[in-house]
């Protein structure tokens, strides 16, 4: 990087393309804080040089918008989101790809913050979008109907959860094949999906490949892969595996631990469920303890975001 800027100077719009690039490496590798101040330097550079209503700024203001989604400052992403959908509407138009992704990531951003009726549309935009842009098999239509099957699971429609989440998955895995990290996320869905059902066998199998794809893909200290064995602890506690839900939970919650910011919700609730596996193990003391410990977490997310 610092060739890069002896060579480009300190405001070139390809030294901030750089900067924005090194960021999205260290946010995959679940390095935000070191991730945060090269978007926002990238951000500088670009409308100072090119204009706030540019359309690398629009790409920047959505990649720091996910970051800061990941790290549960979700008002903050929102705001980010809505400016970079409303700079790429106002350059390029409605009807496009990169104004379905936003829609995505902004119905995405609801979806983690249980607005599933504010998500629904979002993503139905989305999806029409992309299909008649992109084609009705493309991996951006897959990840749009997995997202709508996550949402209308939250409003209690089942049947059609089940049908868009394995139209997506189907997708995926002829795209991209059965072990591409790229259908991680549709694999524990369907899997939770399956657990509701009470199809603990069909469930199982699914979860092996997204555990296994995780650990590929990030190692076994990353948040993606805490978040994987937690799903692993929930079907075995619906299965009255408790002593394996014991174990399985407990290792969950020391990487999300270690990994995620105090006040994220994705950790109140793998302690909320790791409290519920040790009530069904008749060790209250321990559950009361990690439920308060989440009810804190929770609190200092909503005084993060009111």
């Amino acid at each position: 990087m610092e060739i890069c800027e002896k060579s480009l100077g300190p405001n070139h719009p390809s030294l901030a393309i750089a900067l924005r690039e090194e960021a999205e490496i260290f946010r995959a590798e679940g390095r935000y804080a070191e991730a945060e101040p090269l978007y926002k330097r990238a951000l500088a550079i670009q409308q100072s040089v090119l204009g706030s209503d540019h359309l690398e700024v629009a790409e920047t203001l959505t990649k720091l918008a996910q970051l800061r989604q990941q790290t549960a400052d979700y008002a903050e992403a929102k705001e980010l989101y809505q400016t970079a959908l409303s700079i790429r509407q106002n350059s390029i138009g409605s009807d496009n790809a990169f104004v379905a992704n936003i829609l995505c990531d902004l119905g995405s951003l609801y979806l983690i913050q249980r607005k599933y009726a504010e998500a629904e549309p979002l993503f139905q935009q989305a999806i029409a979008i992309d299909k008649v842009v992109l084609g009705p098999n493309h991996s951006e239509v897959s990840a749009m109907l997995g997202n709508l099957g996550s949402v209308e699971d939250q409003l209690g429609k089942l049947p059609q959860a089940l049908q868009y989440t394995s139209q997506a998955l189907d997708i995926e895995e002829k795209a991209l094949g059965p072990d591409h990290p790229g259908v991680e996320i549709l694999l524990a869905n369907l899997a939770n999906l399956q657990i509701e059902q009470g199809e603990f066998s069909i469930a199982e199998p699914l979860l092996q490949r997204y555990l296994e794809i995780e650990r590929k893909a990030y190692g076994t200290d990353h948040p993606d892969y805490g978040r994987a064995l937690e799903h692993f602890a929930l079907l075995y506690l619906h299965q009255e595996k408790l002593d394996q839900a014991d174990s399985i939970s407990a290792q969950a919650v020391t990487i999300l631990q270690a990994k995620l910011p105090p006040y994220h919700p994705d950790l109140a609730g793998a302690l909320q469920l790791r409290a519920t596996i040790l009530r069904s193990l008749d060790r209250e003391q321990e559950a009361y303890a990690l439920d308060a410990q989440a009810e804190q977490i929770l609190k200092l997310y909503v005084e993060r975001n009111p």
